[in-house]
């Protein structure tokens, strides 16, 4: 990429360390979650942990204590500490209608169903249950925004429609979100922005329909935290489209994924 020589070094050519050098030295993880009780964090591992540093200084210079982790659904937005189910049919529910982030990890989950991307069915997963309420005319879209950045994750998310949630009834699936649908959603997340994932929670079939939301990770990556970000409801996201195309929509697959490899 010239660019960066000619140009400036921009957010792409720090994407380009890992892809072209094979180095992960961008990604400022985390050393722990912040629903975690453990050593101090540093405020610029997360925007979150920035908050609650500039709240109370002795979580970034002394410790992660109880307070600190109490302080995240306090100053930090729409923030929970919630962790996903151990299987499809234990999936924690979560409000269609309510914007939040839900903070676990994939640490000691077992592996449990399956999805046609992201190589992630022998891996370790967790699950949220979310209803689309009769009458619902907006989509709900679900992403790991920021997971890579602040925990190391290379997520991959899928939603089914009931349980076993495997690629028989998967609804929609996504490892890189960069290549779906909405190339512009966790374009604020860098460097290595692509590592998140992303999908979306159809508007309702006639009478309400249950979605199960799985949270795995791509192949080698390690088992880490995840931060699963549900924004406001968008009507626009519908743009005059039905529920075919939206389904259409739900196998579009990471067409472009053999630019950067496979995760």
């Amino acid at each position: 990429d010239s660019d960066c020589c000619t140009f400036g070094w921009d957010s792409f050519c720090i994407d380009h360390v890992e892809t072209v050098c094979g180095l992960n030295v961008c990604v400022r993880a985390c050393e722990h979650s912040l629903c975690e009780v453990g050593g101090p964090l540093a405020a610029t591992c997360n925007d979150c942990a920035a908050a609650v540093c500039q709240s109370d200084s002795g979580c970034c210079n002394s410790t992660w204590d109880s307070s600190c982790v109490d302080k995240v659904e306090i100053v930090c937005d729409n923030v929970k500490c919630q962790q996903g189910g151990t299987t499809c049919e234990t999936a924690v529910v979560v409000d269609y209608n309510e914007t939040q982030t839900l903070i676990g990890t994939l640490e000691g989950m077992p592996q449990g169903g399956c999805t046609s991307e992201g190589s992630s069915c022998s891996n370790a997963a967790t699950w949220y249950s979310i209803t689309a309420p009769y009458g619902t005319d907006y989509l709900r879209q679900v992403w790991t925004c920021g997971s890579r950045y602040s925990f190391g994750l290379d997520s991959v998310l899928s939603v089914h429609t009931g349980c076993p949630g495997e690629v028989g009834n998967e609804v929609f699936s996504n490892d890189d979100w960069k290549w779906g649908p909405y190339p512009s959603a966790c374009a604020a997340h860098w460097p290595l922005r692509w590592k998140d994932s992303g999908v979306v929670v159809p508007f309702n079939i006639p009478g309400g329909q249950n979605y199960k939301i799985r949270i795995s990770h791509w192949g080698p990556s390690p088992e880490s935290d995840y931060q699963l970000y549900i924004p406001e409801p968008s009507s626009a996201l519908l743009g005059g489209v039905g529920l075919t195309t939206v389904f259409a929509l739900s196998r579009w697959r990471s067409r472009r994924r053999g630019r950067i490899g496979s995760g």
